[in-house]
């Protein structure tokens, strides 16, 4: 049925009690779709994703009319309330964290969508494409597909949204599935069976296309989800599948009808076709209220896009019969301007929150609590965010305050508050010195400033990207949530960890200080993983948190393992006062190998010693011998590492690598180190291998995702190839890299030449011919020549150069054994030595000792007969330089051995013209000891001693 609209619309911009609005319903459908689905089913494997193809919905951005702009009397202007917030310590009051660990990471879907929820013992997390089960420690326990997990829909899902619902005990997800052809949309809704998101849920597919039970040609998208104490409610723009909007429509579903019946249908009332109060004008982006305590009224809250001096605020009631009624009002607010999009450094603007509500408010005695985005009154270029609490009875506000700081943009705001009335909201922030970063900020209860911004985890690149749509979105939402008892907040929010990637990273803070004396560590417990003795140590800070009222008196910080150390704290007894913390500095620096443990004690007026757990494992690091060939295996093969016979391609194994998931493996020239690298959507890990072992240590995190193949330069520089074929430079010392150039091809494998220091590469191309193509790249600008091909159309898995310059790759498909070939370095043609009996062959490291440039002092000069000089200095350490004449032009090559009779470098090994020349001998890498330097051609053969002292 249709409700008529007051005939004196001016009414409403005054009288917020006063009701009235057109919409059509309520209407009844109802759906047979509940089916049972377990998380056992599924893995915590991030990786083990179904594929899906990179796509946006809902391209139009629909923002929506311009509304009521006349502020009511009386209301104070936009600088009246405006905050820059306080600084610690302030009347302002704090947030500590107390938690914080990665969040869901990026999948093939824009924007990401986050959302978060938290119950008695789990935190659920999801994002456009899948979602995620942590325990509260921070331990991933599930992440799963949303494809796979509604597989029994055969549908698509976006815009994910999740809660836990307190009144009933049960967890609920809410996506959305939208085709256009055949034209058909739904609501999927997703409830568990008990209070643990592990385990059972039971899944329904609603149509969003249908009013009641009547298809209405639309579908419903960017929908709100909230709940009460007896029903969900689900709000959602209705667009046509042309792409035009058509009105708001709000679903209320009864948990009877849901969560609790023994049938497989699922009934429900719709609202559609909803108007602003006193208006014909259509409402867009209407937002169900989130109860956190008990309410004899549903509400829902409309904020305009533009600039507005009022919200909308809906409530529904239900008669004797179970049947709703929904009528509206109007708040009068203090006015804003719609905030600017964000800006960031280096980078196009990022598509951020208009002043529309992006996360749903939340209800809790007495008060709705929201915040939104606006333009910054100080500074209208940027934006900050107006948190607003009012009563929804009385519709009057109850406070109003707009934070902000000077020349930032902060975007997509969601916001919740404890049992105190304290609140906290997480939002986005950036400027043009400050990429995507996550932030959160407090407002204690009755007090008129927010804390300081808080950063969570910060942004480190710029974001750019729209799958071609000329999009450049974030968002369009970030999660926070309150613990089921009311004091602990948990938020999810986005950042940027590698250039144009996104990802979440979760925090826990609390504002709420406990009864008495509460002790608190950041850290439960701390984990060095791998150190290498004697060559690297590390160290992490530890803030000890005083939770409680009281003062905390510390008054010892202990530990026993010697291999361990800390610092940062002065003379004993050390006092922490409420909300303030100490930081304890932990330094890992190991002067024994194996797994090292201790427990640090704090003593204190606690109740308890607190007991932090200290772990590493420390190594010592053997190199490889020179020329020896090495391989490391995917799961087909274990994640092995094995020799390779260069004159077989037989394999031989080392041992467990330690992963499964390693992408490349390369041997240092200046050190002879082994380095590997696995990889994510976010970034990639570099290890260092013990070559006795095979097995590899952890040594960084590099801020480069999708890495595919990787290489030393002569200089012992390292340089990285990813998925998008770009090339970087590893700077280790920083942990950093910087781009150099895009890759005019795509390729599956780069190696430098050890003497020219050319970089050569296999191309990657899975299908058609020119499979076997080796190229020439210029590491400067990307571009690359054919060298040739192989000459039988079968990839190449990897390439490498041995000590003396020679070519060689591992060939065959991933369903074929590896065979080792020699590569003609000037026509690229392949000549096959042997099988290695491997199908998971992923990569190959060669340790090729430094080999400087033959300098050449008198090229073309006469010279009469071979000659080796004697090295200068003699003895050395650790350089030296070898001199020697060669009268014709030629095949020549210096090596040097040691005593016995190994050869342990390559210092020439080519054509060299006639003349006197000089080559440079670096032996970091060697013992001290007698070694032979060798000078050998076609006709002659000289040999010297020499002594590197060290």
């Amino acid at each position: 049925m249709k409700h008529a609209k007051l005939s004196i619309a001016v009414l409403f911009l005054f009288i917020g009690s006063a009701y009235s609005q057109t919409y059509q319903g309520p209407e009844q459908g109802a759906y047979p779709s509940g089916v049972f689905v377990s998380t056992n089913s599924f893995t915590n494997q991030p990786a083990v994703k179904m594929p899906k193809i990179e796509k946006t919905h809902n391209k139009i951005r629909y923002k929506g009319e311009p509304w009521i702009n006349n502020q009511a009397p009386g209301l104070p202007t936009e600088k009246e309330i405006y905050n820059e917030g306080a600084s610690a310590g302030t009347e302002a009051g704090g947030v500590v964290l107390l938690k914080d660990f990665q969040g869901l990471t990026e999948t093939n879907s824009i924007p990401p969508d986050p959302h978060v929820a938290v119950g008695p013992e789990h935190v659920v997390g999801v994002v456009n494409s899948d979602f995620a089960i942590w325990d509260k420690s921070g331990n991933l326990i599930k992440r799963i597909d949303a494809a796979a997990w509604f597989s029994a829909f055969h549908v698509d899902p976006f815009d994910p949204k999740v809660f836990y619902d307190h009144f009933a005990q049960r967890w609920v997800m809410v996506w959305l599935d939208q085709k256009d052809s055949p034209p058909t949309a739904s609501f999927l809704i997703s409830v568990s069976e008990t209070s643990s998101p592990v385990g059972t849920w039971r899944n329904w597919l609603v149509p969003s296309s249908w009013n009641g039970n009547t298809f209405a040609g639309n579908w419903g998208d960017y929908q709100g989800v909230g709940f009460d104490e007896t029903a969900l409610y689900i709000s959602a723009n209705q667009w046509s599948f042309a792409g035009n909007f058509q009105y708001t429509k709000i679903r209320s579903i009864k948990k009877s009808d849901l969560y609790y019946t023994s049938t497989d249908t699922c009934k429900w009332y719709d609202f559609w076709n909803i108007s602003l109060p006193g208006s014909n004008q259509k409402a867009f982006n209407i937002r169900p209220v989130v109860q956190l305590t008990p309410s004899d009224t549903a509400y829902f809250v409309h904020v305009p896009y533009y600039s507005g001096t009022v919200y909308a605020v809906y409530r529904m009631t239900y008669d004797n019969n179970g049947v709703p009624s929904l009528n509206g009002s109007i708040l009068n607010v203090t006015g804003y301007q719609s905030p600017p999009q964000a800006a960031q450094p280096g980078g196009t603007a990022v598509e951020s929150s208009g002043s529309e509500l992006t996360f749903e408010p939340v209800y809790r005695d007495g008060s709705i609590y929201l915040v939104h985005s606006v333009a910054n009154p100080q500074s209208p270029g940027y934006s900050g965010v107006r948190f607003c609490r009012f009563n929804p009875k009385t519709v009057t506000i109850d406070e109003q305050l707009t934070f902000g700081t000077p020349q930032t943009w902060y975007s997509y705001p969601a916001v919740t508050v404890d049992k105190a009335g304290n609140i906290v909201f997480t939002a986005t922030r950036s400027s043009y010195n400050e990429f995507l970063s996550a932030y959160f900020v407090g407002k204690a209860a009755g007090n008129t400033s927010f804390t300081q911004p808080y950063l969570l985890k910060p942004g480190v690149s710029t974001y750019n990207k729209d799958y071609g749509g000329g999009r450049n979105r974030w968002g369009d939402y970030l999660g926070i949530a309150i613990d089921p008892a009311g004091e602990n907040f948990w938020m999810m929010s986005e950042f940027v960890p590698v250039t144009s990637i996104w990802s979440n990273w979760i925090g826990l803070v609390r504002m709420m200080p406990m009864p008495g004396v509460a002790l608190h560590s950041s850290l439960q417990n701390i984990d060095f993983k791998t150190v290498e003795r004697g060559v690297d140590h590390d160290s992490v800070t530890v803030q000890l948190i005083n939770m409680g009222t009281d003062p905390l008196v510390i008054s010892s910080i202990s530990n026993e393992n010697s291999n361990f150390s800390l610092g940062g704290f002065g003379a004993f007894p050390v006092t922490v006062g409420s909300f303030d913390s100490l930081a304890v500095t932990v330094v890992c620096d190991p002067h024994e190998t194996g797994f090292q443990n201790d427990t640090i004690l704090v003593e204190s007026n606690a109740a308890e010693t607190m007991k932090i757990p200290v772990s590493v494992e420390a190594y010592d690091l053997n190199i490889p011998q020179p020329g020896k060939v090495l391989v490391v295996t995917n799961q087909t093969d274990g994640g092995k590492v094995f020799s390779i016979n260069k004159s077989t391609g037989e394999a031989t194994e080392v041992g467990y690598s330690g992963s499964v998931s390693f992408v490349t493996m390369e041997a240092n020239p200046k050190t002879g180190v082994v380095y590997g690298l696995t990889t994510s959507l976010t970034d990639s890990k570099l290890w260092k291998m013990d070559a006795n072992s095979g097995k590899f240590y952890l040594k960084a995190t590099i801020p480069l995702s999708d890495a595919t193949g990787a290489s030393f330069d002569t200089s012992g520089v390292f340089y990285i190839v990813s998925k998008r074929n770009l090339l970087f430079k590893y700077n280790e010392e920083e942990n950093s890299v910087t781009q150099l150039a895009t890759i005019q091809t795509t390729v599956a494998a780069i190696a430098f030449e050890p003497f020219t220091n050319e970089l050569f590469a296999a191309i990657f191309k899975p299908i058609g011919s020119g499979k076997d193509a080796v190229l020439r790249v210029n590491p400067a600008t990307g571009d690359t020549s054919l060298v040739g091909n192989l000459g039988t159309n079968k990839p190449l898995r990897d390439i490498f150069f041995d000590q003396h310059g020679g070519l060689f790759g591992f060939m065959g498909t991933s369903s074929e054994f590896a065979s080792l070939i020699s590569i003609d370095r000037s026509n690229g043609a392949g000549t096959s030595i042997g099988s290695t009996g491997l199908k998971g062959l992923v990569s190959s490291a060669c340790r090729v000792d430094v080999v400087n440039s033959v300098q050449t002092e008198s090229a073309g000069s006469v010279v009469s007969d071979y000659k080796l000089y004697d090295n200068y200095p003699n003895p050395f350490n650790p350089v030296t330089v070898i001199k020697f004449a060669v009268p014709y032009s030629g095949s020549v090559a210096v090596n040097v051995y040691n005593t016995l009779g190994e050869k342990v470098a390559v210092l020439a090994n080519g054509f060299i013209q006639a003349g006197e020349h000089t080559v440079q001998f670096d032996a970091t890498n060697l013992t001290s000891g007698v070694y032979f330097y060798e000078l050998k051609s076609e006709n002659f053969r000289a040999l010297k001693k020499m002594v590197l002292v060290k």
